[in-house]
């Protein structure tokens, strides 16, 4: 018996053309995958540009801070944190006499009272803070003066 000749034949050109979409397709996505890793790259300098400064920013304040503490504040700072606790202080009085109509017998926050001790006489009050080796006075009206101790 003869063999029956195969209508089937092999389609060349279709294999061919899924052959070559097979290869487009896997440039196109290692071009992809290659233009992912570009963009991380290009963005991996402004990540350690970031953290240089971040740390450099932490250096610094760990170095002022350490200056301060062998060094000390300088006097405009102490003349500056004594200036706001004293009109703090001052403000709290002043509130309390215009809710009660009298003068408390001391600074009416716990925290400003802490710092502040208040000396009456009569009608009239001085406040007193001592700071960094310095006496600082406020009058009732708002004087300030300070002296070394």
């Amino acid at each position: 018996m003869k063999s029956k000749p195969s209508n089937d034949h092999v389609d060349i050109d279709a294999l061919v053309s899924a052959a070559h979409h097979q290869v487009e397709r896997a440039a196109d996505q290692h071009h992809r995958n290659e233009h992912a890793a570009r963009s991380v790259m290009a963005t991996a300098p402004w990540g350690k540009i970031t953290l240089l400064l971040g740390a450099l920013v932490f250096l610094l304040s760990q170095g002022m801070e350490l200056r301060r503490q062998l060094f000390g504040a300088t006097s405009a700072a102490v003349a500056l944190q004594a200036q706001s606790v004293l009109t703090a202080a001052h403000a709290a009085i002043e509130q309390h006499r215009k809710e009660t109509g009298e003068l408390p017998d001391r600074v009416p926050l716990a925290a400003l009272d802490a710092l502040v001790s208040m000396e009456r006489s009569g009608n009239d009050y001085q406040l007193k803070l001592v700071l960094d080796d310095r006496t600082w006075n406020m009058d009732k009206y708002e004087t300030i003066t300070g002296r070394e101790r």
